[in-house]
């Protein structure tokens, strides 16, 4: 049956002010237009719940039927609903043992429902429309809800739930903890008064509660307060503790115990420590059901109840021979622990000593990273090899090594033009063996270029000239110059770590007759500064033939 006012908003922005997607913030399609209001009170003492609130699932408000969605409760009440927060925690399920259900009908268009969790302190109540207005059946606007929705869209406005404030739910006493209806009792010496209920509500108005207006009473409906007042009074609520009535002032009271007084309370605190222990007297009353109660079989029940028992197992003390084995104990414990002492700072002083001698090398090292060595063969050759440690922490990119090569002739000898025997070899980081070169350039000035030389690595080179016809009055030495044309950090190469952002070098200053032979050769003068430069003393050449032969062998001619 058709509303004159349909789904007309009831609780927030009446009309003309909109408020049709209350109680929710966006709703989606499935549950649009679906509740009018919506309620929810709920304890966090903790703050361990998130916001927004969503409605995560709806049952019995549509009469469509669909499947059950998976992942929620199964229905308990003709009506169900399930409340989430922020990060998909359930703050609210009605469907759990304990929750009752009612609903009432609001008029001709809408339906009350309300879920009471008295246990958690949870009450949730909503509005459901259930009427359309006849504008809306005409334009088919009117909507047949499923039986289960799991709302797509089902954040609820932030007006619609309430935290409950902190409040007094459960009181200790002693080891206990009790809720509910607590019932105060007196005991000795203490006495309980309640004020009236009703004594003073007449004389409260709303002026004394803080609110503008006539002194008007309070009503029924406000929350009143009880007061009662403990007094510790001497022979108050039940009367002075038994067995006390009957001792006169001037009686026989315990007002000492072995020297040592009450406290202000008038207790005496007894404790046994060490091999000694105390305990109250008890003995077992009944089987079934197992029962306990003070006693001892050489005391009267009202004795045992003020009893202490004292039992102790203690047995000799130490004798001498106990105390001299923990002595040599220690003492050997104390001798191993000096022998690792001493060794300790042996260790200590052999790593200083290391320490300064790796520096003196590091130093010697970074100084002088060239490392030469010319041999003179038989049959007129020479054999050159060349070490060169990057004791940099950069890499170097294109590194040139040239070598520069110098005859000092005796008369009546003349200079003699060597040839390349082609055996030169390059041994480089991160290969597997020599790899084969041709020296590039031609007598006196020859040149090896590598790729890169990897930060703290050796690059190593050998090659031998021919010297043809030579005599024991030429002499011939080898100059070694070192330039790159580029260098890397750690940041380019980062598995060569480096604390220094970039890299220094030492530039040579070349004399001028080395610049001489590199601009009449033909590999000219270098682009880039050379950085290290070391030259060989001079060998004379060996002219003794190998196996009676008087000249370079034939597999090393020029092979012009």
């Amino acid at each position: 049956m058709a509303d004159p006012r349909g789904r007309q908003p009831i609780g927030i922005n009446q009309p003309p002010g909109s408020g049709t997607n209350y109680p929710f913030k966006r709703p989606s399609s499935d549950i649009q237009y679906l509740l009018g209001d919506f309620y929810l009170s709920f304890p966090d003492d903790m703050c361990q719940l998130s916001y927004p609130f969503k409605v995560a699932w709806l049952y019995g408000f549509g009469t469509n039927a669909v499947s059950p969605p998976t992942g929620f409760p199964t229905p308990t009440h003709t009506n169900d609903i399930v409340i989430q927060d922020g990060s998909g925690v359930t703050v609210f399920d009605s469907t759990t043992a304990g929750v009752s259900y009612s609903s009432s009908v609001w008029g001709t268009r809408l339906l009350i429902h309300e879920w009471v969790d008295e246990d958690s302190h949870i009450i949730c109540r909503c509005t459901e429309h259930t009427e359309w207005t006849q504008a809306d059946i005409d334009a088919g606007l009117d909507t047949t809800y499923d039986d289960y929705i799991v709302p797509t869209e089902g954040e609820l406005d932030s007006r619609t739930y309430n935290k409950l404030p902190q409040r007094l739910n459960t009181v200790k006493v002693g080891l206990s903890d009790l809720s509910g209806e607590i019932t105060l009792e007196e005991g000795y010496n203490i006495g309980l008064a309640s004020a009236d209920s009703t004594s003073d509500i007449a004389q409260v108005t709303l002026a004394d509660l803080g609110v503008e207006g006539s002194p008007v009473s309070v009503v029924a409906g406000t929350r009143k307060t009880n007061y009662v007042t403990l007094s510790a009074v001497a022979g108050s609520g039940l009367g002075a503790f038994p067995s006390c009535d009957d001792v006169a002032p001037t009686g026989l009271l315990l007002r000492r115990l072995n020297g040592a007084v009450p406290d202000e309370k008038g207790n005496v605190i007894f404790h046994a420590e060490g091999c000694l222990r105390s305990k109250r007297p008890v003995t077992l009353t009944s089987v079934t059901p197992r029962t306990f109660s003070y006693g001892d079989p050489s005391l009267t029940a009202a004795e045992a109840k003020a009893a202490l028992k004292l039992l102790n197992d203690c047995g000799p003390c130490c004798d001498c021979d106990n105390f001299v084995r923990t002595y040599v104990g220690l003492r050997r414990q104390w001798i191993l622990y000096e022998g690792i002492a001493q060794n300790a700072e042996v260790a200590r002083d052999r790593l200083s000593s290391n320490i300064t001698r790796w520096e003196a090398q590091k130093l010697c090292r970074e100084a002088d990273p060239l490392r030469l060595s010319l041999l003179s063969e038989k049959q007129c050759s020479m054999a050159y090899s060349v070490v060169f440690g990057n004791t940099s922490k950069c890499c170097l990119r294109a590194v040139h090594f040239r070598f520069t090569v110098t005859q000092d002739v005796l008369a009546p000898a003349t200079a003699i033009t060597p040839y390349d025997l082609q055996k030169t070899k390059v041994y480089m980081d991160g290969q597997s063996g020599a790899v084969p070169y041709v020296l590039i350039g031609n007598y006196p000035v020859y040149e090896i270029i590598v790729p890169y030389c990897n930060p703290q690595s050796n690059t190593r080179m050998t090659f031998r000239l021919c010297f043809p016809g030579c005599s024991n009055l030429t002499r011939v030495k080898i100059r070694t110059d070192v330039y790159w044309e580029g260098s890397s950090s750690n940041e380019q190469y980062p598995n060569y770590p480096s604390l220094d952002p970039d890299c220094t070098y030492p530039t040579v200053t070349i004399d001028s007759a080395t610049q001489t032979l590199w601009l009449d050769s033909s590999l000219t003068y270098p682009a880039y500064s050379v950085r290290y430069a070391k030259e060989t003393k001079l060998m004379t050449l060996n002219d003794h033939p190998i196996y009676c032969a008087p000249v370079c062998p034939p597999a090393f001619a020029d092979p012009e």
